[in-house]
């Protein structure tokens, strides 16, 4: 049962991320700085990176959501989910394939 429900949870989150990433290589994207990314880059960072990286932003949103109730009464929740929550979903669906610069 432990084994199934792990399993469901990684194809789940294998799914997800794969989906994500189909969407930042639909457009052709700017070069930065006059360089485009090698084609190398932009697959390790479809198979590697971005399933790791969005594992890292279900993590991070969950301890986000557990500070937010500490955070409130000093008034930094809005820095809390900027940080844990949209900093981490930009780096993992937002970001052009292969570009680590930010």
């Amino acid at each position: 049962m432990k084994r199934s429900v792990i399993t469901i949870g990684l194809i789940a989150t294998l799914v997800l991320s794969t989906a994500g990433s189909s969407f930042a290589i639909a457009p052709e994207q700017p070069a930065v700085y006059g360089r485009n990314p090698s084609v190398a880059m932009k697959v390790f960072d479809a198979v590697f990176i971005r399933p790791i990286s969005a594992v890292a932003s279900l993590v991070g949103a969950s301890f986000g959501l557990a500070l937010m109730p500490l955070a409130a009464p000093f008034m930094l929740a809005d820095d809390v989910y900027e940080d844990m929550i949209v900093a981490s979903w930009d780096f993992t669906m937002k970001r052009p394939l292969g570009d680590f610069r930010d």
